[in-house]
Order: structure tokens, then C-alpha cells, then sequence
């Protein structure tokens, strides 16, 4: 699957199956300035933790949103009394 500028939707898989690191950081605080410096680093991957911190559906929307435009990596929500990690798409 493909994004819309023609990139691939996660970045980071494609990354492994290449053999390839990936670096990438865990947000846990509900902050939009602070995902949008970790963005425009040029990580590979960010991961808006819900089940540890206390980031909302709304702020990790909000967090998202205001990530998109600098970022063609994967990211992932950890929701609160759930085991795994969601794929959030957006």
C-alpha cells in the first residue's frame, strides 16, 4: 500500500525487510509541539503512548494531525488496557 505522495505507508517495515535500523521515539505526554520537533528530526518512527501516559484519543489525534505533513514513517498508539500496539492510520 502506498501513500499519497508515492512513499511507502510504513516506512519502518520496509526498512527491516531490507535489513535496515530504524530510530524512532515514544511520546508520552500530550504534546503537539513536542511531536512536531521529534517529526521534523527526521526519526523514523514515533509512538503516541496512551496506555502509559496520559494522552487521550482526542490529544493523539491532535498529535497525529499535526505530524503528517513532516513525516512518512509508521505511527503506533499503545491504548490504555490493551495489550498490543494499534496501528493508528491516518
Amino acid at each position: 500500500m502506498n501513500s499519497e505522495d508515492g512513499g511507502k505507508l510504513n516506512r519502518v517495515k520496509e526498512m527491516w525487510r531490507e535489513r535496515q535500523c530504524a530510530f524512532g521515539a515514544i511520546a508520552t505526554i500530550p504534546s503537539v509541539q513536542s511531536v512536531q520537533v521529534m517529526a521534523r528530526t527526521g526519526l523514523d518512527s514515533i509512538l503516541i503512548d496512551m496506555e502509559h501516559g496520559p494522552i487521550d484519543f482526542a490529544a493523539a489525534h491532535a498529535m497525529i494531525a499535526a505530524t503528517l505533513r513532516h513525516t512518512h514513517g509508521a505511527f503506533r498508539a499503545r491504548v490504555r488496557g490493551d495489550s498490543l500496539a494499534r496501528q493508528v492510520a491516518a
